[in-house]
């Protein structure tokens, strides 16, 4: 039986480091992406890409949710999943769909969801983004409840999932972004190269 992570892709930003981090401090199996971007010196066995990327257009996003359900799917099957973490939309949405019955499913929530859908480029623009919210919130009433935890990384982000998208409260945990303090002692010695210009201003 294993643990994994779910997560869109492994190229650059905060919730893919944090990812690579808990991967390899907590001793995760495997590591199931949506798309073959990755910016991290992980073994190359231990990556699962499904080859479906992200797509602005809505047709290819609805395209894409049989062929990552079903890959996802076969994929938690593959390795006996019996916990699996995931990090941001859609990732979140496809581990609990694909929830097996002696599988527990943990989704982590990286920011305040009712300013990133008024915000980000992810959702959309136009009729796209106004289907893909509509959904998106019939979906966290529908399937995110029945994750076995949610994990929010500020009580404010909490607040937001809790008063604006309905999720159970007792399911909701706040837990801040790791931070690893030997690397960060081991590195405060290094130089800052062409940044170093900053320090010596008041």
């Amino acid at each position: 039986m294993s643990r994994l992570i779910l997560i869109p892709h492994l190229g650059s930003g905060g919730a893919e480091r944090v990812a690579v981090n808990l991967f390899r401090a907590l001793g995760f199996e495997g590591v199931i992406t949506f798309e073959n971007r990755v910016a991290y010196d992980l073994p190359s066995e231990k990556v699962e890409c499904i080859e479906s990327p992200a797509s602005d257009s809505l047709t290819k996003k609805f395209l894409n949710f049989p062929v990552r359900f079903w890959k996802i799917r076969a994929i938690k099957k593959k390795f006996g999943s019996r916990l699996t973490l995931s990090f941001l939309e859609p990732a979140n949405l496809f581990n609990v769909l694909t929830k097996s019955s002696t599988e527990r499913v943990v989704l982590s929530f990286r920011g305040h969801y009712s300013n990133d859908i008024s915000h980000s480029p992810f959702w959309g623009r136009g009729i796209t983004k106004y289907l893909v919210v509509f959904l998106y919130k019939i979906a966290f009433r529908l399937f995110y409840n029945r994750a076995d935890l949610m994990v929010a990384v500020s009580h404010s982000a909490r607040k937001d999932l809790v008063e604006n998208f309905h999720l159970d409260p007792r399911k909701i945990e706040v837990i801040y972004n790791p931070v690893f303090l030997d690397e960060v002692v081991s590195r405060s010695g290094e130089g800052l190269g062409e940044h170093e210009i900053l320090f010596k201003f008041p």
